[in-house]
């Protein structure tokens, strides 16, 4: 009786579990998330400068957008190897945006200062930006192949081989093929 309850609540399992799916899948490391979806409509008023920030202006490029908080401790160790990943790529059409979220506007510039950040960030006080994206804490990380399309994302802090391997996914189009 038990093993014929077992194999009942083995069928009944796999037969759920394609509507339980989202059409994401496990990338890179397995923390890396692939996706498939328009990258939303991302703007607003830069931490520091006058110009405000948009992803429009990333169009054709491979862009790298990066939500983080100047009180968030894995913001403070992730941000110095974003920074020099922007340097290192901006000359091969990688670009980066950062999207700084519930934080104070002074706050925010003292740590784009300290780490020398080379890249613009938006000033999303409300996290107005943030829930577009879905993102419920920094921080958190997309990529978004030249098309537009949101290809990979990793919530939480990443690391530089994560980044690596969601840049070069976005350059392959977003195919593990």
């Amino acid at each position: 009786m038990t093993r014929r309850r077992l194999s009942l609540g083995l069928v009944a399992l796999i037969m759920l579990l394609p509507a339980c799916t989202s059409g994401e899948a496990a990338i890179c490391s397995g923390r890396v998330i692939s996706r498939d979806s328009p990258a939303p409509n991302t703007e607003g008023p830069p931490v520091t400068g006058e110009t405000p920030v948009s992803l429009v202006s990333t169009a054709g490029q491979v862009t790298v957008v990066n939500f983080w908080a100047s009180w968030c401790g894995p913001c403070r160790t992730e941000t110095p190897m974003l920074a020099a990943a922007a340097r290192e790529l901006s000359s091969q059409g990688v670009q980066f945006i950062g999207v700084n979220i519930r934080d104070d506007r002074a706050a925010a510039a003292a740590f784009e200062r300290e780490f020398d950040v080379p890249f613009p960030s938006i000033y999303d006080r409300e996290a107005a930006l943030a829930a577009t994206w879905k993102v419920t804490a920094p921080p958190s990380t997309f990529v978004v192949a030249r098309d537009g399309r949101v290809v990979a994302s990793i919530p939480g802090p990443i690391e530089k081989t994560d980044l690596s391997c969601m840049i070069e996914y976005a350059r392959a189009g977003g195919s593990i093929d």
